[in-house]
Order: structure tokens, then C-alpha cells, then sequence
């Protein structure tokens, strides 16, 4: 989901640099989220079990 989304916003904005500060800190913020997410779950499922 997250390289669709990526491609989708590159798509909208062709003329905006690539390595610009708000590009690094989404993705930034997107990767810490992910991680949390993943953790989270992890999380969740051992105490489950």
C-alpha cells in the first residue's frame, strides 16, 4: 500500500523535488507509524497466545 501511495503522490506532483524536507519527514513519520503498527500487533498477538 504504502509504494501505491507513494508512486499516487509522485504522480500528482511530478515537479516537486524528490528530496524535499516534507517528502523525508512523511516518510519519516509514515516508517515510525509502520513500525509502531507492527510492534503493536506483535504485541497483541503474544499476548494472545
Amino acid at each position: 500500500m504504502s509504494s501505491a501511495s507513494l508512486s499516487g503522490s509522485s504522480m500528482q506532483a511530478p515537479r516537486q523535488r524528490p528530496a524535499s524536507k516534507a517528502n523525508v519527514v512523511g516518510i519519516v513519520i509514515g516508517a515510525i507509524i509502520f513500525v509502531a503498527a507492527l510492534t503493536l500487533a506483535a504485541w497483541v498477538g503474544l499476548q494472545l497466545v
